[in-house]
């Protein structure tokens, strides 16, 4: 499980999470999951098959749902065959 970006996208208003699995499987769930303290916040989206791998796609915390501060984010993989979770990241919410 690979995070590739996670920022806040002022076009978007929100905190976007965007990650891959390096499996290739027709049907899967990605969840983002944000820390920080004691609170928390998931989003879970469905998953597509690329060429190589397993997409996650855009997975967006909308403004309000995360407070300002620094966010320890993760992202899970889930399907019938594999799941996994990706190393810790960072990401700072204005």
């Amino acid at each position: 499980m690979t995070i590739v970006t996670s920022y806040w996208d002022e076009s978007q208003n929100g905190f976007v999470v965007t990650a891959f699995a390096n499996v290739l499987v027709p049907k899967a769930t990605c969840t983002a999951t944000a820390t920080k303290g004691t609170a928390h916040a998931q989003i879970t989206t469905d998953a597509t098959p690329g060429a190589t791998t397993t997409d996650c796609g855009t997975m967006l915390f909308p403004d309000g749902v995360l407070s300002t501060g620094q966010w320890t984010i993760t992202v899970s993989f889930e399907s019938a065959d594999y799941s996994g979770v990706s190393g810790k990241t960072t990401g700072i919410v204005p």
